[in-house]
């Protein structure tokens, strides 16, 4: 569980029944996630990243990694929070280490 709350981390939609969900960015559209103000400042954190990212690599790299994810949280998890919650998420985000998978690093 890299992101979201979840539902039951131990029943990933197409994993095994039992096992710890280990997928990468699964959080993004799996129906177990949970989105809250708890992890909204994580949700931001990887949006800046997602952004940062597309001006140093080609759309069409950027689409295929981060299209996505980007989608889901601009149209669907931010517009659920009030504007005080994501304001207060940013400045919470600021400080925040998070950890990238090496597949969606660009450096």
């Amino acid at each position: 569980m890299l992101i979201a709350n979840c539902k039951n981390m131990f029943d990933a939609p197409g994993g095994m029944p039992g096992q710890l969900c280990g997928k990468v960015w699964a959080c993004f559209g799996c129906p177990n996630s949970v989105w809250t103000s708890r992890v909204l400042p994580k949700v931001l954190w990887y949006l800046d990243f997602f952004l940062e990212q597309r001006r140093v690599i080609p759309e069409s790299e950027w689409e295929k990694k981060f299209g996505y994810p980007y989608a889901l949280i601009t149209s669907h998890i931010l517009p659920a929070f009030s504007q005080g919650a994501v304001a207060q998420a940013k400045l919470e985000a600021a400080s925040l280490r998070m950890y990238v998978p090496p597949e969606m690093r660009t450096a």
